[in-house]
């Protein structure tokens, strides 16, 4: 033989030993390795060991298989497992195609940071940040689009199907994709030059400053303490830079943002943010679709790793990517106020024509359910419970709460779940909550306080009834009516003949100070008719004058539970959270409006 041969020959036998290894380390990706997969995982069955797991551990094993049983669970990956056939393909790329498709790409990185350090010689300070680039720094932006698109073609995409028609800045400044990965950001960038929102940080990488720079990119100060003043200003500023670019007819490039404000895969639409909305601008909704049998490119937290799914996607022969441009959305003189409400709306009919595009529902999940739900997983209860859909519990509850509120009354729940089975029973509430009396006895309203929570009647609650039972018994100014009501038909024997001596002793029985003589004078001062029954209207004008029984009806709830909280050792974990799952700004978009002060429910 040869040496060329042998050469060859050699090289043949060390790429067929390097793809038995990479075949032997996919193992832990393949269904067989994962017979959970198929099964309804309890949590309540797992060992006690994994109370010593990190987030990062618990966050790609079994906790999300369980929520993998909901049928329109935006944040799954459906190629999370391998097949074997998969397997054996991409452990054959990867000693194959793969470095081809690495060095490639990192010859266009390095060409596109070159490029773009060149392109804005002499620019100055302010240009893309303050003030519009030069026409002819719009020019030497061009080429910025080949580079990406070359970048797109050597990852495998190599076409990308349009539909629709592409409007202008001037006719709609704003376009708002669904986001699933990383890659469409790339896609849209490389046929629109559009502009987006981006962390400081990131646009400052060496070498890679100055393509955001001809972009011109909105940059947002990202420090540790998320509430620090510094921090506000920039989001401030972000939103200032938002409306005063959209509003200049066409002088800047479009504005792209993410309204989902997160990734997920394509079966439903999850809650979207009111950022992209706030200016009141025409906007062009875009559908992107990844169409897949081997590959899901979800970029999802129970799903896997971003460099899992780069090692995945740079392994398929072809990606496929289709973006379908929708008819450009005119706000109405209701969604263009600029303010929360009109921004609110705004947002909400937009994704019902991108969710009406796509075929898929909409939601209210948002990245906070999956990291409630890794919380859920660290006290051992069903994961399944947790996802609440963050953003209707919002909706009920005031969008002043915050995930943290939420976490904490989580964590009051699993100390009543001593089974860490999801669900509180009657008795398990009245210990928790303190509902006995010296002799050991249940307060006379206290089974009539879980009825109200217990929505179902199953002798149960979850962690959702529990939640939103906070904020009924819980008064605030806006619910007030609401929680007379409540009291009134809770302790109503026979619904429409009104309260009784008895069910009105029931009642006022919360409060054991109150005695049996003072229960009958408030009876006969609040029955006006004197028959033997306080109807609702008699109840009603009776509580306005003595608001202290609303008080002992709700017993202090919110208090109650965050003494739980503390006796459980609770500590907020939303920080490990977001260490563990990349944080929240891997999407180009978080210019987020705040919730004003006054839509901050009670218990937050």
């Amino acid at each position: 033989m040869t040496t060329p041969g042998i050469a060859v020959g050699a090289w043949l036998w060390v790429e067929l030993i390097c793809a038995a290894l990479v075949w032997w380390k996919l193992y832990p990706q393949t269904l067989h390795a994962h017979p959970h997969k198929e099964a309804d995982v309890s949590h309540a069955s797992l060992p006690a060991a994994r109370s010593n797991r990190t987030y990062s551990d618990q966050l790609h094993t079994s906790y999300i298989d369980a929520v993998n049983s909901e049928e329109k669970n935006p944040f799954v990956n459906d190629t999370k497992y391998l097949t074997e056939g998969q397997r054996a393909k991409i452990a054959i790329m990867t000693v194959t195609v793969l470095p081809v498709r690495v060095a490639l790409s990192l010859a266009i990185l390095l060409i596109t940071a070159v490029y773009a350090k060149l392109a804005t010689i002499g620019m100055p300070p302010n240009a893309g940040l303050k003030e519009p680039i030069s026409p002819l720094r719009t020019a030497l932006a061009q080429p910025l689009r080949l580079l990406l698109r070359s970048l797109l073609f050597v990852w495998g995409f190599h076409w990308v199907h349009q539909k629709g028609k592409k409007a202008s800045a001037r006719e709609a400044p704003v376009i708002a994709p669904n986001h699933i990965c990383f890659v469409e950001p790339l896609a849209l960038v490389s046929m629109n030059l559009p502009m987006s929102v981006g962390a400081y940080a990131t646009m400052m990488f060496p070498g890679f400053s100055s393509v955001h720079r001809l972009l011109q990119n909105i940059p947002l100060e990202k420090y540790i303490e998320p509430d620090t003043v510094d921090t506000v200003y920039s989001r401030q500023w972000v939103k200032h830079q938002i409306t005063s670019r959209c509003q200049t007819k066409g002088a800047w490039p479009q504005l792209m943002i993410f309204p989902e404000g997160t990734t997920h895969n394509q079966k439903a639409l999850v809650a979207w943010k009111n950022g992209p909305f706030l200016p009141g601008v025409p906007v062009q909704p875009i559908v992107v679709r990844m169409n897949f049998k081997h590959h899901d490119p979800a970029w999802v937290t129970g799903g896997q790793s971003q460099l899992t799914l780069i090692h995945r996607m740079l392994c398929q022969v072809y990606n496929h990517m289709e973006i379908e441009y929708l008819p450009v959305y005119k706000p109405s003189e209701a969604e263009s106020g600029g303010d929360w409400a009109s921004s609110k709306l705004f947002a909400k009919n937009v994704r019902a024509k991108v969710a009406e595009a796509m075929d898929v529902p909409v939601t209210e999940h948002s990245y906070e359910d999956v990291r409630l739900a890794g919380v859920a997983a660290q006290l051992h209860l069903p994961v399944n419970d947790a996802m609440i859909e963050i953003g209707k519990a919002k909706s009920f509850l005031g969008e002043g709460v915050t995930l943290k509120t939420i976490e904490k009354h989580l964590n009051a729940f699993a100390s009543m779940d001593v089974n860490k089975t999801g669900q509180v029973t009657f008795e398990q509430f009245a210990e928790a909550f303190d509902l006995k009396k010296e002799d050991g006895d249940y307060t006379a309203g206290s089974r009539a306080l879980f009825d109200v929570i217990d929505h179902n009647g199953d002798g149960t609650i979850h962690f959702k009834d529990y939640l939103f039972g906070l904020a009924l018994v819980n008064e605030t100014p806006a619910n007030r009516q609401q929680l007379v009501k409540l009291a009134f038909t809770s302790f109503e024997s026979v619904p429409g003949q009104g309260l009784g001596l008895a069910e009105f002793a029931s009642l006022v029985s919360f409060n054991p100070e109150i005695t049996q003589q003072q229960v009958e004078q408030m009876f006969s001062a609040a029955d006006h008719d004197g028959d033997g029954k306080i109807s609702y209207k008699d109840f009603n004008t009776f509580v306005q004058a003595k608001p202290e029984l609303l008080e002992v009806f709700k017993i202090n709830f919110l208090d109650r539970s965050e003494l739980l909280a503390r006796k459980a050792k609770w500590r907020p974990s939303i920080k490990p959270l977001q260490e563990a799952a990349g944080g929240e700004d891997k999407v180009a978009n978080p210019a987020v409006a705040e919730a004003p002060a006054d839509k901050a429910a009670n218990i937050v």
